[in-house]
């Protein structure tokens, strides 16, 4: 599993980025606040990373904190919710907006709006050539 990644950064946009590290370029995806503090591509960048696994795919999700990081674990664990549905805007309105505490609700919340996620197109759209 990997942990951990540091690297020169290849590619960098609000969905993903391409970490180059000693040659091999992985594809990180990330949250808005992540993607905000990472430097321009061509500088070195750290990541502390959560490997996913599915049968069928393998992604990496990149962020600059450990807490951050921590709060993507937590919504992930929440029956119904996937990487996809605790997305970068859901990680970022919850760090920004309650403080990184877990409001009553929360899990309620993101197990109703599933539901909308497994309907929208955006949810099976991907990148990285992954599908």
């Amino acid at each position: 599993m990997i942990a951990y990644l540091e690297g020169k950064l290849r590619h960098k946009s609000p969905e993903y980025l391409v970490l180059d590290v000693q040659g091999v370029g992985y594809c990180v995806h990330v949250p808005l606040s992540t993607f905000y503090e990472l430097p321009e591509p061509g500088r070195t960048a750290a990541l502390n990373i959560h490997t996913h696994v599915r049968e069928d795919l393998i992604q990496l999700y990149g962020f600059r904190s450990f807490e951050e990081k921590e709060m993507f674990l937590h919504l992930i664990t929440i029956n119904g919710v996937g990487p996809r549905l605790a997305s970068p805007s859901f990680r970022a309105f919850i760090a920004t907006s309650f403080g990184g505490r877990w409001p009553s609700g929360t899990a309620s919340a993101f197990e109703t709006s599933r539901v909308s996620e497994r309907r929208s197109p955006s949810a099976s759209s991907s990148s990285c050539g992954t599908a």
